[in-house]
This record gives structure tokens, C-alpha cells and sequence, in this order.
């Protein structure tokens, strides 16, 4: 079965969207959300390279688009290494130095 690490960030990263959702709609919606982005971390486990290469951030880098927010990994032979979510329209390069 294929594994997702999450690091750290990653991880506060996922609360943090899940209580923004809640707060500005309801719970409901982010539960919602919150599978839907499980899913979709599934499927890039099981594909690890199925996202788009960031190599311009860094070396190894991937993205997937999950709504609004983007999922920025690491393939691995098992699966992926999650190292942040971020908000689409945020300066990309910014947030990740940030890890």
C-alpha cells in the first residue's frame, strides 16, 4: 500500500485550511474538503508522479492542484513525502523557503 508522510508543516498546514473552512462556511464543507484532499494525496501516493514538476522550486519537487490550494510533495518508491499545502494565490516561492 502506498504512504504519505507528512512533515510537520504539512500537517499544520492541512489544520489550518480545515479550521479556515470551518470558520468561514461550516464544518460540514470542511470535512468535505478534507476528503476530497485525501483523496486526491491517495492518488498521488499510489501515482507519485502523476503532479506537476517544481524543479524550479527544487530539485524532486511536485504539485497538485486541490481546489484552491496546492499539494507540494516529493515522490517516493511507496508513495510521496507531503511537505506543504498551500493556498494557490500565495507567492509560491515565499511559502516554501518558509519550510
Amino acid at each position: 500500500m502506498a504512504r504519505i508522510i507528512l512533515r510537520p508543516r504539512a500537517e499544520r498546514d492541512i489544520r489550518e485550511i480545515w479550521l479556515y473552512l470551518a470558520e468561514q462556511t461550516d464544518t460540514d464543507h470542511a470535512d468535505r474538503f478534507a476528503h476530497q484532499m485525501l483523496q486526491k494525496l491517495e492518488m498521488a501516493a499510489t501515482h507519485p508522479y502523476i503532479g506537476r514538476q517544481r524543479t524550479e522550486i527544487r530539485t524532486g519537487l511536485r504539485s497538485l492542484v486541490i481546489g484552491r490550494y496546492l499539494a507540494f510533495y516529493l515522490p517516493l518508491d511507496d508513495g510521496i513525502d507531503l511537505v506543504r499545502v498551500i493556498y494557490g494565490g500565495r507567492e509560491l516561492n515565499q511559502a516554501l523557503v518558509e519550510e
